[in-house]
């Protein structure tokens, strides 16, 4: 977890994608609690002018609890898109992440003649009780792997594993109850978004406050509403594709998902300052795209 205020930071370039002007996640942060203002992102294209959390298919990433007011913070691309102008989020706000264990493990049947036996690999017993140890929550998947019929040979050098040690025959699973298990416990951001912005010179310019294509489950709560005020995207591109969306929170992607939002919105904007050919295109949501 992270506690503290993040003021001024900054990501830039001047070549390149420009990505979390504060922070750049692509791991595991439980709970972040603090206020983000004036961090900003710059480059060719840009994301996230105070956090950027992502994942791909080859990692695990999240954040867990955001409590904190974002203000005055900027993603400002210079030929391609801007994106976030607060946070930009690809992937999971879950808030125990960091307990979870991913552990694999093997069942074995053999047959001979009409006797039947399962049996377990002695290391895989001990990882399960030693992760428990150590209060990880197990995402446990079990694969079961079928000797089918053996030979007499085959079905004496199992007994003598088994008798040895290599092998058990008693269930390393049966022992575990439901708080060995790892549930996700989704989760959000409570606090304001004002003045921010995401500018793009001549491409696209999306979320002036948050562009979202992954799971946020809340956006302040029926205890504490949250405000949405002044927060801009603005393009000033003259291309047919340069286009602005959601001035306060964009929401894109077959994934994405936002869930209850405790929200007023004031004075949020979508601004094409261009000469956009197909100007029916140009700007669309002022407060939500979605």
């Amino acid at each position: 977890s992270i506690v503290g205020d993040f003021i001024g930071n900054s990501a830039t370039t001047t070549g390149n994608t420009s990505s979390g002007g504060a922070i750049y996640n692509t791991s595991v942060i439980n709970n972040v609690t603090g206020d983000f203002t004036n961090n900003y992102a710059i480059g060719t294209t840009a994301q996230g002018g105070a956090i950027y959390n992502y994942a791909d298919t080859s990692m695990t990433a999240a954040l867990g609890n955001v409590t904190g007011d974002f203000t005055g913070n900027s993603a400002t691309a210079a030929t391609g898109t801007a994106q976030g102008g607060a946070i930009w989020n690809n992937t999971q706000f879950i808030s125990n992440l960091s307990d979870k264990a991913t552990l694999t493990i093997t069942k074995y049947t053999a047959t001979c003649g009409e006797d039947t036996v399962a049996y377990w690999t002695s290391e895989d017993r001990d990882a399960i009780n030693n992760l428990i140890t150590q209060g990880k929550k197990l995402d446990l998947t079990v694969v079961t792997s079928d000797n089918g019929e053996v030979s007499m040979s085959t079905w004496n050098s199992i007994q003598i594993a088994i008798n040895n040690g290599t092998y058990t025959t008693t269930n390393p699973t049966s022992t575990l109850d439901d708080t060995d298990y790892w549930t996700a416990k989704y989760s959000g951001i409570i606090g304001n978004f004002t003045n921010n912005t995401v500018t793009s010179t001549s491409g696209t310019a999306f979320g002036g406050a948050i562009y979202n294509k992954g799971n946020i489950s809340y956006i302040g709560s029926d205890e504490t509403p949250v405000i949405f005020s002044g927060n801009k995207a603005e393009t000033q591109g003259t291309t047919d594709t340069a286009y602005a969306m959601g001035g306060a929170i964009f929401n894109t992607g077959a994934g994405a998902k936002i869930g209850d939002i405790y929200a007023d919105f004031d004075g949020n904007s979508v601004v094409s300052t261009g000469t956009n050919t197909n100007n029916y295109y140009a700007a669309q949501g002022g407060a939500i795209t979605n």
